[in-house]
């Protein structure tokens, strides 16, 4: 393998990992304890696990992958704040979870190494020119970082069991 493709693998792989973590705490938490705050009236566990769907689910657009799966959650999750319109069900929220989760794995895997160092589809042609690391690639890991700090703050909100 070369390493332009190592390089690749391993930031999907993280990217695999960091999504397996939220999915596996969030489907651990009863209905109680995905109501808890990250903090003194900030985001509850559940927002984020729904933030999170709503902004990867863009990334197919993003990365130029196709058509989104859940566009609806941008009225909850991205345009409102927590608290400002009543939350889907946990059952709803997983379900959106696993499919547009599913969905980029298996279409990153269609990227070859040449098309993840392609421009993103929020970057003009013009853009991507004079600066080439607004690629895809860019995106995947941003967005890997994205999940990695909402999952610290639901690790550290998440009530222990008694």
């Amino acid at each position: 393998m070369a390493s332009d493709e190592v390089l690749i693998q391993t930031a999907i792989s993280s990217w695999e990992q960091v999504i397996k973590r939220v999915g596996t705490l969030c489907l651990s938490c009863s209905a109680e304890q995905l109501l808890v705050e990250v903090a003194p009236g900030k985001n509850r566990i559940s927002y984020l696990w729904g933030h999170l769907t709503a902004v990867n689910d863009a990334m197919f657009s993003v990365l130029r992958l196709g058509e989104r799966l859940h566009l609806e959650l941008d009225a909850v999750f991205i345009a409102q704040p927590d608290r400002s319109v009543p939350l889907p069900t946990s059952t709803e929220i997983a379900k959106c979870w696993e499919d547009v989760h599913t969905e980029l794995l298996s279409r990153f895997k269609t990227l070859s190494s040449k098309e993840w160092l392609e421009r993103h589809g929020n970057v003009s042609p013009e853009e991507f020119e004079p600066n080439p690391t607004r690629n895809r690639l860019a995106v995947l890991l941003g967005r890997t970082n994205h999940a990695s700090y909402h999952f610290g703050q639901m690790m550290l909100a998440k009530p222990k069991a008694p």
